[in-house]
């Protein structure tokens, strides 16, 4: 209950909190009509979401929900990384397993990563076609997608081949990352909306926040894409040799050359400029917003932090380390208590005693074991 108090939240109540009205996503005004087979397909560059809090391990700390109505949407355009609930995922390894916290951690469901390549719907009838859509639910608008491979996923996949398996290897036991590998693919799939998660910060210099911005308000998710080694159409990895093909600020073009829904070169380019204009507009309006004044109505990554050990950067630079994450939990937890584990794709709240618990060690690890 102290930790709850201490962040001017809510403790939970009961599992029903977790429940979620179908939401809804917003479209530009700005869209091209493509015909697709037999029917007239809408693209569009960008779309506003809904957050996805159920799926928070720490939702409630994050955003209670009582302000959750208040709180920013999430911005999502094409060429993004983002996180997708898929059950077949397979785990971080090695030196990206974090001892202690859940495996799929930010989140309570399995997970995989993806870039948007495509986000649209279909026009049901020429009345639809000539009405200006604002909004639709999320179970009806789709994103194509291209999926992003981890290292766990690529060495199932070239066991055979020595040079890519070592390879794989070094990157894998690399304990000095700062963060997460993972490697482009070329595998092309189409999922509702609704399955979306969250963004992906992938660390790429100074420039990656406009490539891929993450509010302060979420966690930041962060992830680093090999500029070596990427995936072929059927996932299988292999140690790149044109520089051009890691070039991150083509990344976006690679996204949309590899999409299998434009079928000209017109309709590539068309689509590319909106989604260049888009990305341009997006980057400029989150640098020009001025913080807003919500410490009293959202608690938010920053001031959650306390709590939300795993995305400390201020104090730990945790997340940015898998080596420091690995040591710090690693200290502090007992793998064979379960009841020290992360809940992991549960209809349950963190324990109010845990998340007190997570407070008390965290401070001392603090004062004890300051970064340099």
């Amino acid at each position: 209950q102290a930790a709850y108090k201490c962040l001017g939240v809510s403790p939970p109540q009961s599992n029903d909190d977790v429940i979620e009205d179908e939401s809804m996503v917003n479209l530009p005004s700005l869209k091209i009509s493509i015909q697709y087979h037999k029917e007239v397909v809408d693209y569009y560059p960008s779309c506003t979401l809904t957050h996805p809090w159920s799926q928070l391990t720490h939702r409630n700390l994050l955003c209670p929900q009582e302000k959750q109505d208040s709180f920013p949407k999430w911005q999502l355009c094409v060429g993004d990384i983002v996180a997708v609930h898929c059950e077949e995922s397979t785990p971080p390894s090695d030196a990206d397993e974090i001892i202690g916290r859940d495996e799929w951690y930010p989140y309570r469901v399995p997970w995989s990563l993806c870039q948007v390549t495509a986000i649209f719907r279909k026009v049901d009838n020429k009345n639809d076609a000539s009405e200006e859509i604002t909004s639709v639910s999320a179970t009806l608008l789709y994103c194509e997608l291209r999926w992003f491979h981890r290292v766990s996923e690529a060495q199932a996949l070239c066991q055979d081949k020595k040079k890519v398996l070592e390879r794989l290897k070094q990157i894998s036991n690399d304990a000095e990352r700062t963060s997460e590998e993972i490697f482009e693919g070329k595998q092309i799939s189409v999922i509702a909306c609704g399955s979306l998660l969250g963004p992906i910060s992938i660390d790429e210099g100074l420039s990656s926040h406009d490539e891929n911005p993450v509010p302060t308000f979420v966690t930041h998710n962060r992830r680093t894409v090999s500029d070596a080694v990427c995936c072929d159409s059927k996932g299988k990895p292999s140690i790149g040799r044109n520089a051009i093909d890691f070039d991150p600020t083509l990344r976006v073009h690679r996204g949309i050359d590899a999409s299998k829904r434009f079928k000209s070169k017109q309709q590539r380019t068309d689509i590319l400029d909106a989604v260049l204009q888009s990305r341009k507009s997006r980057a400029e309006q989150m640098r020009n917003e001025q913080p807003q004044a919500m410490e009293g109505e959202i608690i938010g990554a920053g001031a959650a932090g306390a709590v939300i050990s795993d995305m400390t950067p201020e104090s730990f630079d945790c997340e940015r380390s898998p080596h420091k994450k690995r040591q710090l939990f690693g200290d502090n937890f007992n793998v064979k208590n379960t009841e020290s584990k992360r809940l992991r794709a549960s209809t349950k709240e963190v324990p109010v005693e845990k998340a007190l618990q997570d407070t008390t060690m965290l401070e001392s690890t603090a004062n004890s074991d300051q970064p340099r």
